[in-house]
């Protein structure tokens, strides 16, 4: 058999990519992911991530236009809930290039946001914030939770519900291309018409009998629990998402956090 396109990496994006080519009329579309569907190794497992408009680019910026619709829909097909709305906080400081950035951003797609300062941000959430005076931060309403692993799930079984294929524990050794490529795994041989890489941190072993190598550098991210003395000043209807804002040329890295939503008691 022949597929029309084999998508190799089942996370987040291979899934997604699965799950849209099926839903847009592709046939006979096999997904393929080196460890079992839902695994932890990747970037797209766990009870939570940050969703937001604000980005410091405006082409992320543009992008989150279509993304919350697309969610909603997905959503509505799978009838789960996924997304909670929170608002989101970029906290940064005035005259900083990464607040300017995230401001110009917004503006240029025509995002409503507050700016405030640190000691209105303090007033606004007089439990959970004690920010210094010299911060500034941006409130942007649309900010909030998606979970992740339910995402990744989800994605995963409209893509079958649609009649793709996911074989999971299927690890990629080689693609030989041509006409038609070839794609060899540790257990089987399979072969399509187009391939379509999705493999994060994996994607340059599954590349190199290609002869490519993408320039890519794979960073691990900590993720760290407090618990709270009162849980409910901390929920997805009293907190926002907060993420810090960086430069992109600094090379620091954002801390991001969500309220109250993965564990009982845990920001």
């Amino acid at each position: 058999m022949i597929f029309d396109v084999i998508v190799v990496g089942a996370g987040i994006e291979g899934s997604a990519t699965g799950y849209y080519l099926t839903s847009r009329g592709t046939k006979n579309v096999l997904m393929l992911e080196q460890f079992d569907a839902l695994h932890t190794r990747g970037s797209s497992h766990g009870g939570s991530r940050i969703t937001r408009r604000a980005y410091y680019a405006a082409i992320f910026v543009h992008m989150m236009k279509e993304a919350y619709p697309l969610w909603e829909e997905i959503e509505q097909r799978s009838g789960k809930q996924l997304y909670w709305k929170s608002g989101l906080l970029a906290i940064g400081r005035k005259g900083q290039p990464g607040l300017d950035m995230y401001i110009e951003s917004l503006n240029e797609n025509g995002v409503p946001y507050d700016l405030l300062t640190g000691e209105e941000a303090n007033r606004r959430y007089p439990q959970q914030l004690k920010l210094p005076s010299d911060c500034w931060c941006i409130y942007e309403a649309d900010g909030g939770v998606l979970k992740a692993s339910l995402a990744l799930k989800t994605l995963q079984e409209l893509f079958v519900h649609n009649g793709g294929q996911l074989l999971d524990c299927h690890k990629v050794t080689g693609l030989v291309p041509g006409p038609v490529v070839t794609v060899e795994t540790d257990k089987a041989s399979f072969k399509a018409k187009k391939v379509i890489v999705t493999a994060g941190a994996w994607a340059n072993d599954v590349l190199k009998t290609t002869g490519l190598t993408l320039p890519m550098k794979v960073y691990r991210a900590e993720v760290f629990y407090f618990k709270v003395e009162d849980p409910d000043a901390y929920s997805v209807s009293n907190f926002p998402v907060f993420v810090t804002i960086h430069p992109p040329v600094t090379k620091v890295a954002s801390i991001y956090g969500t309220p109250i939503l993965e564990y009982p008691g845990l920001l």
